[in-house]
């Protein structure tokens, strides 16, 4: 809402302007990772934290924008909003997994590390999601929010973005 509506509602429009767009960014990023790979080193760095998070962060206001597009639809699937919801906790245990599994691995290289380590990292995020984060969530939601300074009347609570789901 902020970048559509308050901030940035020309960005937004030249980020949303078509449903191909997200397509155009895919593109980018992907080239973006391709060529960072390439590059190795420090150059390869200047891509993966600058480039990268605003791309991503582009492609996601691009899909929430056309999610209800019919070639985005897709989106809305029910296992992938699962998998939004536990992307935090996914992110916190897709390096810690692998790790751990590694040296079990080495015992059967001819497994792909990928094939063992996905479902894991998917049981512990969901696990670290109920048991963790739904109930801070429900603490949150009991205690409310607080406004913040200076927001003004009509301001006390921030605002909601579109539920994709």
């Amino acid at each position: 809402a902020a970048l559509r509506e308050e901030r940035a509602p020309k960005l937004f429009g030249r980020l949303c302007a078509h449903p191909a767009l997200p397509l155009v960014t895919l593109t980018l990023l992907a080239a973006e990772v391709a060529i960072g790979f390439r590059m190795g080193g420090y150059g390869s760095r200047t891509f993966e934290f600058i480039l990268q998070p605003l791309l991503v962060a582009a492609l996601i206001v691009q899909w929430m924008a056309f999610a209800s597009h019919p070639g985005w639809r897709w989106l809305n699937w029910g296992w992938l909003v699962y998998l939004g919801k536990i992307s935090y906790s996914t992110y916190l245990y897709q390096q810690i997994i692998p790790a751990a599994v590694r040296p079990l691995l080495a015992q059967a290289p001819m497994i792909p590390p990928i094939i063992v380590t996905a479902p894991l990292i998917v049981a512990a995020a969901s696990f670290s999601y109920f048991v963790v984060e739904m109930p801070f969530l429900r603490l949150k939601d009991r205690f409310g929010t607080r406004a913040a300074p200076g927001a003004g009347p009509g301001k006390s609570k921030p605002e909601q973005l579109p539920r994709v789901a």
